[in-house]
């Protein structure tokens, strides 16, 4: 059964052999090589396997970036559990939704986490809270060998948000993981050498493509709970840190550390993200070595499908990766010719398996063969894909490298009673990329200050969706059908 079956435990497995004593990750002082990164895992499973977690069960994690979650992917793997990696980011009320929607058998977090958004346990989910030694007090007696499943089978579960608000669990294998990682490491040409700045949460699946694509060719991850500009900086200088992923503002606060300095840092040759061209240009002045690779993807496409270095197609998202297919479709679902803009959809061993629980939506994204992406994108003659905006349905908000869904936050904007109409849009923002903008209409006679209305929307969902502009108008220009006139909008509001 499954001969042809190739998992995420198999890889460290082999990491601990081939690449025996080599550090494979490390968080300030604490280090561990790739076999002891295998044993740790190995006596994980084991401690999920006598607390009865089988194949298939859910492991829910709340927690900042560590060696803890990393062995937790790991022993997941092994036992062909999944992993949920839940964004600290969040509320109370969306993490518990997340929570009831994957029924977790535990729940693995820290104490302040824990404490912070006040989750309590349920009968259908155990809290287990890491203590000062780690994961020791869940770990087992003896080492564990890696169950045999299908490498189609789901490794981890994203939650993504959606156009109704309510966000969606993304079903990533071990086959989607596992081909992202290496034509990542394929194309930036990675080896053992090379060290992975890991400052992007790993809740988001671009932090952990990168990981993976460092550790497929038995390199090292440097571990930051956080992004910590003046860290990062002292990797780069001091240990060799080769490769980072970005969101905005994460570059541009790195550069603005590094000009504090007269140190030139050379080392740095891989960034990753999105980020605007005039702080892209400014990299060379510090970074003299660096490269910035522009790319597209989606969560469900467990990553990236493109990377192409900025310079090559300034302005474009890069050309499709070796285990990709891309094209562009009209309405009626016709490939369309080089230049002409469409839907962007996505075929290849990377794509997700669906949504969890949700078989409509997840039959209509992946219809006909393909992933849909809602996207819209244009290719031109030399394969570079060119990112257009989104399918007015599916039209979101892309602020440092999170993903707002206007319905979600003008539902809660609109549960104010002094608020009777709201249009929720992206404007652009140096710092952020883009940020969130709300245009109210308020009730009749009622007064509402703007940073009273943004206060309360951060008090009711994560603090990265509410607005950070607010504007109050007498009427929102609509068109005939009812919605949003955006083109006019912004002629209003002079954008």
């Amino acid at each position: 059964m499954h001969q042809q079956s190739y998992t995420y435990a198999n890889l460290i497995e082999r990491n601990s052999i081939i690449y025996r004593n080599l550090t494979a990750f490390s968080i300030d002082n604490n280090t561990i090589s790739h076999s002891e990164y295998a044993k740790g895992v190995s006596l994980l499973s084991q401690g999920f396997l006598d607390l009865g977690i089988k194949q298939g069960d859910r492991i829910a994690t709340l927690l900042l970036n560590g060696l803890e979650l990393i062995e937790i992917i790991g022993a997941a793997s092994y036992i062909g559990a999944i992993i949920v990696p839940l964004n600290w980011r969040l509320t109370k009320n969306e993490l518990n939704f997340i929570i009831e929607d994957v029924e977790p058998r535990i729940l693995i977090s820290s104490n302040e986490l824990i404490s912070e958004k006040k989750i309590k346990a349920s009968t259908s989910c155990k809290i287990l809270e890491i203590k000062k030694n780690g994961l020791d007090n869940i770990k087992g007696k003896v080492l564990c060998k890696p169950v045999h499943i299908a490498s189609e089978n789901c490794l981890i579960i994203i939650h993504t948000n959606s156009t109704d608000g309510n966000p969606r669990g993304a079903m990533i294998s071990h086959q989607g993981l596992l081909n992202q990682a290496m034509q990542s490491a394929l194309t930036w040409n990675l080896n053992s050498d090379d060290v992975n700045i890991c400052a992007l949460p790993l809740f988001h699946v671009a932090g952990i493509n990168i990981l993976l694509a460092c550790q497929i060719v038995g390199g090292q991850s440097k571990i930051l709970a956080k992004f910590d500009p003046v860290k990062i900086l002292n990797i780069i200088e001091y240990d060799k840190g080769s490769v980072i992923g970005t969101f905005p503002p994460m570059l541009s606060t790195l550069i603005d550390e590094a000009e504090k300095t007269e140190t030139i840092f050379y080392g740095l040759r891989v960034i990753m993200g999105l980020d605007s061209p005039n702080i892209i240009q400014k990299l060379q002045i510090k970074f003299p070595t660096s490269i910035f690779w522009s790319t597209y993807g989606q969560t469900e496409s467990s990553g990236s499908v493109t990377l192409s270095p900025f310079n090559k197609s300034p302005g474009s998202a890069g050309q499709q990766l070796p285990c990709v297919q891309i094209k562009i479709i009209n309405e009626d679902g016709e490939i369309l010719s080089e230049n002409a803009v469409g839907e962007i959809i996505i075929r290849g061993p990377i794509v997700f398996l669906g949504y969890w629980g949700l078989e409509i939506e997840s039959k209509r994204t992946l219809r006909d063969g393909w992933l849909h992406s809602g996207d819209l994108g244009t290719i031109d003659q030399n394969g570079f894909l060119w990112f257009k905006g989104r399918m007015p349905e599916k039209y979101l908000i892309k602020t440092g490298g999170e993903n707002v869904y206007p319905s979600e936050v003008e539902k809660v904007i609109l549960s104010n009673p002094l608020v009777s109409e709201v249009a929720v849009i992206g404007v652009p923002d140096d710092k952020w990329g883009e940020a969130v903008m709300a245009i109210c209409i308020l009730t009749e006679g009622a007064k509402l200050s703007e940073q009273d209305l943004i206060t309360y929307v951060g008090n009711k969902i994560a603090k990265y969706k509410q607005p950070k502009y607010v504007k109050f108008i007498k009427e929102i220009p609509k068109h005939n059908n009812g919605n949003v006139n955006i083109l006019l909008l912004n002629e209003i509001l002079k954008l």
